[in-house]
């Protein structure tokens, strides 16, 4: 009795063996419910997980540099295709006309700053050399000086119609004007006061300095023109003038602003800069004088560039 007892017993015990189903194992959606489990299993909940999540001031240096670039060009595209159609000849009234174009203008300016300071956040230069342009010349010491990249080569006649280029001008000082012949006021006072100037360098400082008037309006400003027109100041101004394109060529490499206004056929005004330059004997300019200067002050400045240059 005892024996079939631990027979069927046996018996019992391998049917359960093979019927078992598999021990069941948790599955977790992802890594982080894994390590909470092992850690929760066990004994190490001191420890750290192995993998480092990113803190948020990682997270927002990086995320500002993605979007100030192409929201400035955005916005600078904008503000373009706004002015484009927004002029004074359509149908927008020209008070709101102005308003819109003051807000373009500060958008633009805004947006200008914007990448001046992430230029000069991230290194990628010195913002100076975004805003000037400058090279290197050579005083005569041999030492390195930067100046401003104004001027370059031109071409143009003389009133007797002799071609003078910049290489006639080489090895004097020049004192250069950029107007015209019409102009009812500024512009004859400044070859009035060109003439004062060379006057005084002559007679008080036995300084001579060769002034040339280059005309921004060659459509009037004949060689015949300038030198009647030259004549009433000074006889030694030399008058330079040519085609309308080797006068705007000229008048871009020396960064002289003209504009024609209130044009009825020959009968106009030019709105121009009046700039003054001031040209070593290399043709490299010195220093440029507006209209606020008189001639002692500028015949002044130039004796002090031309010792500053002589040392």
């Amino acid at each position: 009795m005892l024996r079939s007892r631990l027979v069927g017993v046996s018996l019992r015990n391998g049917s359960r063996v093979f019927t078992r189903s598999p021990p069941s194992t948790r599955v977790y959606p992802f890594q982080g419910f894994q390590s909470r489990g092992y850690i929760e299993g066990t004994n190490y909940r001191d420890h750290k997980l192995p993998r480092k999540l990113p803190e948020d001031n990682e997270l927002h240096s990086q995320s500002w540099r993605n979007y100030i670039i192409p929201t400035a060009v955005l916005v600078i595209a904008g503000a373009g295709l706004l002015i484009h159609y927004n002029d004074e000849k359509r149908a927008i009234p020209k008070g709101a006309f102005l308003r819109i174009c003051s807000m373009v203008d500060a958008l633009k300016l805004f947006c200008l700053v914007g990448y001046l300071l992430h230029c000069q956040i991230l290194h990628i230069g010195d913002v100076r050399t975004f805003l000037f342009r400058s090279h290197q010349s050579t005083n005569s010491d041999g030492s390195k000086v930067n100046r401003p990249a104004i001027g370059g080569p031109f071409r143009l006649f003389d009133t007797e119609k002799n071609l003078v280029t910049e290489s006639n001008l080489q090895g004097n000082w020049t004192l250069m004007y950029f107007g015209y012949t019409s102009s009812p006021d500024v512009g004859p006072e400044e070859v009035k006061k060109m003439a004062e100037v060379i006057q005084i360098l002559e007679s008080e400082h036995n300084f001579k300095i060769t002034p040339i008037f280059v005309t921004i309006d060659p459509q009037r400003d004949s060689p015949a023109q300038l030198r009647a027109y030259l004549g009433e100041f000074d006889s030694r101004i030399i008058g330079l003038t040519g085609p309308i394109a080797a006068v705007r060529q000229m008048a871009q490499e020396y960064r002289i602003y003209f504009k024609k206004v209130d044009e009825e056929g020959q009968d106009y005004l030019v709105e121009c800069s009046h700039n003054m330059y001031l040209l070593d004997p290399n043709m490299e300019i010195l220093r440029c004088f507006g209209v606020e200067y008189d001639a002692l002050q500028l015949s002044n400045a130039i004796m002090m560039e031309m010792k500053k240059a002589s040392k």
